[in-house]
């Protein structure tokens, strides 16, 4: 991308920046016993896990009962699923052994999840990322971990959990190889977290509104979430929800998009190509739908100095054909009219999915950034090792800079005091995989192969 096809603003980057983390001690207890069902090798004896995954168990149960009713198929379901069950335990207990051994942050006996931040708390430090696969190592936990943010976003496929079979028993798997991973545990005991859901832990690769397990998806990701009975995505469709902290001139908010429950299937493009993707533009589709614009536009007039505007799927980027704002290009300008309309405070798009890391900025001053992936993200052609490739990335005039190659994840820390905020993408592992630092962690703070150190920074003034 030339200069000229770069915005340039008060917006600046910094292509490396340091941040030292401290290893910390690993301290284990032994695992609880499994129930008798071989789904999962590790039961954490914490009670919010616990609640949840009794939910899990009465959902098998009941698939496994409508499963006997099919007398036709019955062997081969009822053996189907024990050997599918027994494939998925013995994969987890190899990687909770793996967990358990190498994260500093694991526990299997921790207590419940961090409860949020007081409403009239100020918060300086956010963190956000996506693309989780929970049947592998999570190292990222402890570069999150020793960062420290007041409040971690996952902004979607927390889980990769795509039904493919009838009752989809995958999704609950799925959240239950995550729940009981002690690196999972003991963050979130450690650390607040929201969240929003993308399509692998909706249940359907690029879906939408026609998902037929929608609902099904819903419920697990709200007992995921631990939401309460009175939460309102309970009482209503969609999973999108808010959240403001602080107040006067350091009041943020946070508000979480549902792009899945209400969106229109994409067109498909029959001139695409597996590097570009394989969508067109749908004039006629939906995104938001109609109560959900509502909510925004509500939410956008309550008082903010910060807005944190958190899309499971990117918002700027011109690029791709994959799953993106863009391939619904009135819904993209209602967002942009909305976003224009709100009651001041400066809003920062952060958003996943892409399996890459990148820094965007519209003609009208929005600036997005991605963070995507945890875990899998997709590395450079010609150096698979190395942390940017430009002339591999995609085009756009709205990219600010190279994109990520490499396993990371996004920070906010927000300075009230001078009005700005550092917004920057994270390396989420070593090159060997780990979490945390080696000894030699004082050799590496100017250089970005370490956990937790910067390998972009813009800095983003606001009012």
């Amino acid at each position: 991308m030339s200069d000229a096809q770069r915005p340039s603003d008060e917006t600046t980057h910094t292509p490396l920046a340091t941040h030292k983390i401290e290893l910390g001690d690993v301290r284990l207890t032994p695992p609880s016993s499994p129930r008798g069902r071989p789904m999962s090798p590790l039961t954490p004896n914490t009670p919010g896990v616990s609640s949840f995954n009794r939910e899990v168990d009465a959902f098998l149960d009941k698939h496994e009962e409508r499963l006997k009713r099919h007398r036709g198929a019955r062997f081969y379901c009822v053996w189907a699923t024990v050997l599918w069950a027994a494939t998925m335990a013995a994969l987890g207990a190899f990687f909770v052994h793996s967990d358990r051994t190498t994260h500093s942050c694991a526990t299997t006996a921790a207590p419940r999840r961090a409860a949020l931040p007081r409403r009239d708390a100020t918060l300086t430090k956010f963190a956000w990322g996506s693309c989780a696969d929970q049947m592998g190592p999570q190292p990222y936990w402890d570069a999150v971990h020793r960062y420290g943010p007041d409040l971690l976003i996952l902004a979607g496929d927390n889980v990769y959990g795509d039904c493919e079979t009838p009752g989809c028993p995958e999704l609950a798997f799925a959240y239950r190889n995550l729940t009981t991973k002690p690196s999972f545990v003991g963050a979130a005991a450690a650390i607040p977290m929201v969240f929003a859901w993308d399509d692998h832990d909706f249940g359907l690769n690029d879906g939408g509104a026609a998902n037929p397990y929608l609902a099904h998806a819903k419920e697990l990701f709200l007992s995921f979430v631990e939401a309460g009975p009175r939460d309102e995505r309970r009482s209503r469709p969609g999973t999108y929800t808010s959240y403001a902290f602080g107040a006067g001139d350091r009041r943020v908010q946070i508000v979480i998009l549902d792009t899945r429950s209400f969106r229109s299937d994409f067109s498909l493009d029959s001139n695409a190509t597996n590097a570009t993707g394989p969508y067109a533009p749908r004039p006629d589709g939906f995104m938001l739908g109609d109560l959900q614009w509502q909510w925004l536009e509500d939410r956008l007039r309550e008082p903010a100095a910060l807005r944190l505007l958190v899309s499971s799927i990117q918002i700027v980027a011109d690029g791709h054909a994959f799953e993106c704002w863009r391939m619904i290009p009135r819904e993209r300008e209602r967002l942009y009219a909305v976003l224009a309309a709100r009651r001041g405070g400066a809003v920062i798009g952060l958003s996943g999915d892409r399996h890459k890391g990148g820094a965007y900025r519209t003609l009208d001053g929005f600036r997005e950034f991605t963070a995507s992936s945890f875990t899998h993200t997709t590395p450079c052609d010609r150096d698979p090792r190395a942390v940017e490739c430009e002339d591999e990335d995609e085009p756009g005039p709205h990219r600010l800079g190279p994109m990520v190659h490499v396993n990371h994840f996004g920070t906010v820390d927000v300075d009230w005091d001078r009005r700005v905020a550092s917004v920057a993408l994270r390396r989420a592992e070593t090159e060997q995989g780990n979490g945390h630092l080696s000894v030699f962690d004082d050799v590496a703070r100017n250089s970005t192969w370490c956990a937790g150190c910067a390998l972009q920074r813009y800095d983003v003034p606001f009012d």
